[in-house]
């Protein structure tokens, strides 16, 4: 993963996290909150809430507004896929794959679409690397895995 790649998704206006809960245990709540730390117009969408965190929660990608572009899935990878087949057909171009939601079929059908897609690194060491996640960003770079 180029880092020029990840720069490109975070010069999107507007995000959307797919896949926030109630549930503390999930990540896509954390991702949420993180992002919006970190300064990033962000909107959240599960179809099972109306609300989230004080502000309206979106039941799909299809009722997200026309000036999102860039999109967080925090699904499982079975889910994956719908996302951003929902995505293309908005002409949402930027898709962060969280670990844990992407898988071979979804990415590759990213690529064919013509979208920035990134997978396997985490959102939050490159939104708000703070904490846990600073050191995560830390080990990376001493590994040599982060994208340069």
């Amino acid at each position: 993963m180029k880092l020029e790649k990840i720069d490109q998704f975070f010069a999107s206006k507007k995000f959307a996290v797919v896949g926030v809960s109630e549930d503390k245990k999930k990540f896509g709540s954390t991702i949420y909150k993180e992002m919006i730390k970190a300064g990033c117009d962000t909107l959240p969408v599960n179809p099972n809430l109306n609300e989230f965190k004080g502000q309206k929660c979106y039941s799909s990608v299809y009722e997200l507004p026309a000036e999102t572009d860039a999109i967080v899935v925090v699904t499982k990878p079975k889910h994956s896929i719908e996302v951003v087949k929902a995505a293309a057909e908005k002409s949402i171009k930027q898709i962060w794959l969280q670990q844990g939601a992407e898988d071979k079929a979804t990415i590759k059908y990213a690529k064919e679409q013509g979208m920035n897609v990134i997978y396997k690194k985490c959102v939050i060491m490159f939104a708000n690397p703070k904490g846990i996640h600073a050191f995560h960003a830390f080990l990376s770079k001493l590994f040599g895995t982060y994208p340069k």
